[in-house]
């Protein structure tokens, strides 16, 4: 293995930026990730950024496959209104309440910020997080 590996892209460490249960979603600076365990505010946590979840939602909105969805980190829950937050994928199923949650792949970063890879191309990488507000 390189001298320079870290860990795997997918599951990250950080400190958690307030209290978390295990499930439950969070965000650090532009990165989004769904907490596996328990930690309060500052303590360490493992966070996966990418895969399917159930994550909690705005009670009065239902979704519809493919819309887009934003973290309220003032709230701490999903919302499908763009003012309210960072895009972190998309509705992988028609919900009432709460909804599976696809978080696309293209937002898995190195544990240094880097880019890491993606099978479309860094260049594809880099116009894919442009559009989506993030600067690289």
């Amino acid at each position: 293995m390189a001298t320079n590996y870290i860990q795997p892209g997918k599951v990250l460490d950080f400190d958690a930026p307030y209290d978390r249960t295990t499930g439950q979603g969070f965000q650090v600076g532009s990165i989004f990730a769904v907490a596996l365990g328990t930690a309060l505010s500052t303590v360490a946590i493992r966070g996966q950024i990418d895969g399917v979840w159930t994550l909690a939602k705005t009670s009065a909105q239902a979704w519809t496959v493919g819309q887009k969805i934003y973290w309220d980190n003032t709230n701490k829950r999903c919302d499908s209104a763009s003012t309210v937050g960072m895009l972190i994928g998309v509705a992988q199923a028609v919900a009432a309440n709460p909804a599976p949650l696809l978080i696309p792949c293209h937002r898995v970063v190195r544990a240094d910020g880097g880019l890491g890879g993606f099978g479309g191309g860094l260049e594809m990488k880099r116009a894919l997080l442009r559009q989506e507000g993030v600067r690289v």
